[in-house]
């Protein structure tokens, strides 16, 4: 018996110490695969209006050319 109570000592703390440590690491990780796809939308809808803009301004470009011509 005395041969068996070390190992149950040490499985002990092994089961207790990973049960301490995951609950902070999934929320990590899941925080940063959730970041990870928002900044990508973020940065592509940013892209997206930048685009818009410069082709609005493109178009009243033109209609300003168009009703000078006119």
């Amino acid at each position: 018996m005395k041969a068996f109570s070390p190992p149950v000592c040490t499985s002990v703390a092994y089961q207790r110490s990973p049960q301490s440590t995951p609950p902070s690491f999934p929320l990590a990780t899941g925080f940063w695969l959730l970041t990870i796809p928002l900044l990508s939308a973020a940065i592509s809808v940013f892209i997206k209006q930048k685009r818009d803009r410069h082709r609005w301004q493109q178009i009243n470009t033109l209609e300003r050319l168009f009703q000078d011509a006119g």
